[in-house]
């Protein structure tokens, strides 16, 4: 399947990055600005539990089954030499606005992207670097992805 668009955000606090998945993208969210416009009113309403983490990478997906919005959201921490740490990714979902700390599924292309953003992290040399750019390759799952810069 793969992604259809990829947000960045470096200067949210804290940073991250977001990935809008195809799966459930017609069916629930209906357009990419929907399913954007879904990560930002999560973001303004549960951005808090971010808060303790040193950035966030996020899938932004459709659940069709259940016509569900749902965004797996992992805060990453324990970063105490850039290149050379292996953080802890603590993962959560919002689902349908709903805050949820346990019991999260997620994809295994969302797995294949985080690996690949964390080989990408150990190559960069700080935080803000990792923000501002991205891996260009994503296991194969970025083909006509587009990459979104949101404004201030």
């Amino acid at each position: 399947m793969g992604f259809k668009a990829r947000v960045i955000l470096p200067e949210n606090r804290p940073p991250g990055r977001a990935y809008i998945h195809y799966l459930g993208m017609n069916e629930v969210y209906g357009s990419v600005k929907s399913a954007y416009n879904y990560l930002f009113f999560a973001l303004s309403k549960h951005g808090d539990k971010l808060l303790t983490f040193d950035f966030f990478l996020a899938n932004v997906w459709g659940d069709i089954k259940e016509d569900k919005k749902v965004i797996d959201f992992f805060g990453y921490k324990d970063i105490k030499v850039w290149g050379n740490s292996n953080p802890s990714a603590i993962p959560f979902q919002v689902v349908n606005g709903d805050y949820f700390p346990d019991g999260i599924i997620t994809c295994e292309d969302t797995l294949i992207a985080f690996g690949r953003e964390g080989e990408f992290r150990r190559k960069t040399n700080n935080l803000d670097e990792f923000m501002r750019n991205y891996p260009s390759d994503i296991g194969g799952l970025e083909k006509g992805i587009i990459t979104i810069y949101p404004r201030k």
